[in-house]
């Protein structure tokens, strides 16, 4: 029974000691849908940006290094379609492209 109770009482400790606010970045890919279905544009676009997205606090993203999308094992280049722009008010990046048969794609 003691163990028992001072199991319990650490996890409380933890519980209440480890609780304090995340203060986490996120890099962002957010596509403009999760899926293709027939009948829908074939066009994606994405908005890529990094930020504190809970509080809503944007952070300027330089240019990524490499983008790509991954279909059928092949790796196709995309980084001469990123564009500059603005997302909560900091530099991010957007970029299109089209869907030309059904499949995975990893971008």
């Amino acid at each position: 029974m003691e163990k028992t109770l001072m199991i319990w009482t650490k996890a409380a400790l933890f519980l209440l000691l480890g609780t304090g606010s995340a203060q986490a970045h996120f890099g962002m890919v957010i596509p403009s849908d999760n899926m293709v279905v027939k009948g829908d544009p074939s066009e994606l676009s994405f908005e890529i940006s990094f930020s504190h997205p809970m509080e809503m606090i944007g952070m300027d993203m330089e240019k990524p290094v490499k983008c790509v999308v991954v279909k059928d094992g092949k790796e196709t280049s995309l980084f001469e379609k990123l564009q500059e722009t603005k997302v909560m008010d900091r530099k991010a990046w957007t970029l299109k492209h089209k869907v030309d048969r059904p499949g995975v794609y990893s971008f």
